[in-house]
């Protein structure tokens, strides 16, 4: 789940300060090896030894936090590994933020609260089962509506569509779903609203879109070794190159000692994997999306998270290509009259960066 996941947890937060990047990365790397399913999904006891593994002490009951926060409704009782090392990163990054920081700010003013928890549960009372709450199909009336596509509608138009629902939902509960997932006063967040009615959800809901699961068909890409550019294509050939030495003369029935040579074998790296790729970039874009609060984040802020996202996932992204990106997606706050980056711009223009430099 996206923001309480993200930040209600204190032990998992707590975790964070000792972990750096390339151990983050280490553990992601041991959680995906373990994932022989390729379900995206790791049993807590797995878990807890690749934690163990990394130096991350975390208690039964902590455990038990995690998996309520992680779970995964197709597995009942396993933990979806991805989300929670998603969830360590943004959380590192936050707690590296200075106090002042704006995204910081809007974070924690952002934080669940206890009305939010009781929306949740009273959902859960009211939200019919099997063909009755079809939220695929609402999700795709909500975004027909949003003509201007930057994922808001107004509350009079999410009303319209709820009561045209046969949720029979009470008046006193869709007031105050449209309280929680409101941008601005008179305005809300589609996704918002749609990941407070996912987690409330009964597990038997009816789903009229085929869903892709998380980790479906995934197979582990091994570390990809720097490789000289393609220009520069090495066909085999070394030159010998002779150093003449000084040798002392040879007696008579000597032999002279003849060194074996040592050739180094060649190295065989791994090809690369295009999907993979792209579905470990698209991990970082949603990240940065769902790390701001209005979908702008300035140079600094967003040149930390996609640094850090950048060498745990390994897409190996070189910094002239981020800082062009970043350039080229510059705007002027109108507010604020501050110069900041529109994340989803700023998404587009590195991938597409990446595409042609690279001919993927």
């Amino acid at each position: 789940n996206a923001r309480s996941d993200r930040f209600e947890s204190r032990h998992a937060e707590e975790a964070v300060p000792h972990l750096n990047d390339r151990r983050l990365q280490g553990m992601l790397v041991s959680m995906r090896t373990a994932d022989r399913d390729r379900d995206g999904v790791l049993h807590p006891k797995e878990l807890q030894e690749i934690l163990n593994k990394y130096h991350v002490t975390v208690t039964p009951g902590q455990m038990l936090t995690l998996k309520e926060k992680f779970t995964d409704r197709r597995y009942p009782g396993m933990v979806k590994y991805e989300s929670f090392v998603q969830f360590l990163l943004l959380s590192k990054n936050m707690a590296s933020l200075p106090k002042d920081s704006r995204l910081k700010a809007a974070q924690e003013v952002g934080m669940a609260s206890r009305e939010e928890t009781k929306l949740i549960a009273e959902l859960g009372r009211f939200l019919p089962t099997g063909k009755q709450l079809d939220l695929d199909k609402f999700r795709r009336i909500l975004y027909e509506m949003d003509r201007n596509r930057n994922e808001i509608l107004s509350k009079p138009q999410v009303e319209y569509v709820l009561e045209r629902q046969t949720w029979g939902l009470p008046g006193e509960v869709q007031d105050q779903l449209l309280r929680c997932s409101e941008k601005s006063p008179n305005t809300v967040s589609i996704p918002r609203l749609m990941d407070l009615l996912e987690r409330a959800r009964p597990k038997d809901s009816y789903s009229s879109t085929q869903s892709v699961a998380l980790g479906e068909n995934y197979k582990p890409r091994p570390v990809r070794e720097p490789q000289a550019p393609p220009h520069q294509e090495r066909d085999g050939y070394r030159e010998m190159i002779v150093i003449e030495e000084e040798q002392e003369p040879v007696e008579e029935g000597q032999m002279y000692a003849q060194e074996e040579e040592e050739y180094e074998e060649p190295v065989m790296l791994p090809k690369f994997d295009r999907n993979r790729w792209m579905n470990d970039f698209q991990s970082m874009a949603n990240a940065l999306l769902t790390a701001s609060e209005d979908g702008y984040m300035t140079h600094d802020e967003i040149r930390h998270f996609s640094s850090t996202f950048n060498l745990v996932y390994n897409l190996e992204i070189p910094e002239e290509l981020m800082e062009l990106s970043l350039s080229q997606s510059l705007i002027l706050d109108p507010h604020t009259h501050q110069q900041v980056i529109h994340i989803q711009t700023f998404n587009y223009n590195l991938q597409q960066a990446c595409i042609e430099a690279w001919q993927l």
